[in-house]
């Protein structure tokens, strides 16, 4: 009995040490608030960090320009992503939690709205489902999946630059007619910034809403499919718990 005892423990010894799986997950280095702001802090972070305990994994995540993020994803140089809209140019590397080819959304990570953001005194607006009496182009940040949607509608773009600040900044010196932000995002530079809260605006309605997803890489998700069906739904579990929507809550009030 004593040698099977110690037979078995040999066996599980092994398996007690094991360092847990390490999951790399690129997202874009620009600072998002509140879901992504610098040293990895942010409700994005915070949510999926929330998944490692019961997943018994650990993730890395690795900070890139968005167009490289989504580049890595699809060279296997990554295993996954976060925060990432769903698009079909993307879905053909990207894994997402699909339902009938369709993305769920009850397994988001989060939900936001792409807001049109003006100077005071001009009159483009978002009417009807078209933007009207703009003069110039819509500043967006390039890489974002909004770009589709708005080139769809026959409108001149300007993606040159990665941040909603600069973004912003380029409205604010006429270099652009309009901006399309993440609402949250917006509204966070015109209370803050008071440059940015004399002289611009935000026009309402939203010209669309879109889901954010932790998606993987074809590569991970063929070893790991069950593991990845785990996190979609621990993902779900979390964004609706009572801690993190006192957290959401209290970052909408920054």
């Amino acid at each position: 009995m004593r040698w099977l005892w110690l037979a078995l423990l040999l066996v599980l010894w092994p398996l007690a040490q094991a360092e847990p799986l390490s999951i790399r997950i690129c997202h874009d280095r620009e600072p998002l608030r509140p879901w992504r702001l610098e040293g990895q802090q942010g409700l994005d972070f915070e949510l999926i960090r929330q998944l490692e305990p019961q997943l018994a994994v650990r993730f890395e995540f690795i900070a890139l320009p968005w167009k490289r993020c989504l580049l890595s994803l699809e060279q296997g140089r990554v295993d996954g992503a976060m925060g990432v809209g769903y698009s079909d140019e993307r879905s053909a590397f990207a894994i997402y939690p699909l339902h009938e080819q369709q993305p769920q959304a009850a397994l988001r990570m989060r939900s936001e709205s792409y807001v049109l953001y003006r100077r005071k005194g001009t009159a483009v607006r978002w009417h009807e489902g078209a933007v009207v009496d703009l003069q110039g182009a819509i500043g967006i940040q390039h890489g974002y999946s909004v770009i589709d949607f708005l080139q769809h509608l026959g409108l001149p773009i300007d993606s040159g630059v990665g941040s909603s600040e600069a973004n912003l900044h380029k409205l604010l010196k006429g270099r652009i007619g309009a901006a399309v932000l993440l609402g949250q995002e917006g509204d966070y530079w015109l209370r803050h910034e008071l440059t940015f809260h004399a002289a611009l605006e935000r026009v309402d309605p939203p010209l669309q809403e879109k889901h954010y997803y932790l998606v993987y890489s074809r590569a991970f998700y063929a070893r790991h499919p069950a593991l990845v069906q785990r996190s979609w739904q621990g993902v779900a579990v979390a964004r609706d718990s009572a801690i993190y929507r006192q957290q959401l809550d209290a970052s909408l009030q920054d």
